[in-house]
């Protein structure tokens, strides 16, 4: 069959476009039926990759939050121990220098600062450690002792007192146990030094995971010998009386002298 040039350059595009499924003004067919696939997967799978990147928001939230738990307790520690090691009245504490070491919470955990802070607690306690037994002079094991104890920021736990004269409320647990206010580290049952407890608990709230469990709740503690003094030098404490609360325990007497 004969067919005219101009006829055939103006209408073999049109075929071969026929023949792909395909229009001078759009596509049809296949190709934008795969345009819908792509959509459908995409719409599965943003919801995992969403859910994905807020588990690793709320994942790298806790573990700093914990580091600063951590280190909130190692520094308040350090202050307290140094407020407490004056040339004039050593190893004394009172409630203004505990309050002002305690404080240093707020530095390491900024949403305390909240108009709705996350529940948390700083709890300090003298130990005193008395050898086992107490006519022991070498190569002695210790029995742990609590002088005092007090919450002095937020809410938390006081260390106990000896549940009777002698007999320790406090036991050792293995180096990297969770800490808790009635245990102690085993390594610290043979040094025989007297230290200053710093507990600091926190609850940690998942910024996005919160329908799918409870809050975090995270507790570090600090141990640190006395700065000055002998090794029977435990930290004492000045009890002013109310509003204080701090928790005096039998045996082990408040100091008379108030520190500047």
């Amino acid at each position: 069959m004969h067919h005219q040039p101009g006829f055939w350059i103006r209408s073999w595009p049109g075929a071969l476009m026929a023949r792909l499924g395909m229009t001078v003004l759009g596509r049809k067919g296949p190709l934008r039926s795969r345009d819908g696939l792509a959509a459908l997967e995409f719409a599965l799978i943003a919801p995992i990759l969403a859910a994905g990147v807020a588990g690793l928001y709320d994942l790298t939230s806790a573990l700093i939050a914990w580091k600063r738990v951590a280190m909130a307790a190692q520094s308040i520690a350090e202050i307290a121990t140094d407020l407490a090691a004056t040339t004039s009245d050593t190893n004394i504490l009172n409630v203004t220098k505990v309050t002002n070491a305690t404080s240093a919470a707020y530095a390491y955990l900024p949403t305390l600062l909240n108009a709705s802070p996350n529940a948390f607690g700083v709890t300090l306690s003298s130990v005193v450690m008395v050898p086992n037994p107490t006519t022991c002079t070498s190569g002695c094991t210790y029995t742990a002792h609590v002088a005092w104890s007090g919450v002095f920021q937020g809410s938390g736990a006081m260390r106990p007192c000896d549940a009777r004269a002698g007999v320790s409320a406090l036991s050792f647990v293995a180096d990297g146990s969770s800490p808790s206010s009635t245990t102690l580290p085993v390594d610290m049952q043979s040094s025989g030094l007297p230290v200053l407890v710093v507990d600091v608990v926190y609850t940690f709230k998942p910024a996005f995971f919160t329908f799918v469990g409870t809050n975090i709740q995270m507790a570090q503690s600090a141990y640190f010998s006395p700065r000055t003094g002998l090794m029977s030098n435990w930290v004492q404490y000045f009890f002013a009386g109310a509003p204080d609360t701090t928790s005096l325990c039998p045996g082990y007497p408040a100091s008379a002298t108030n520190p500047p």
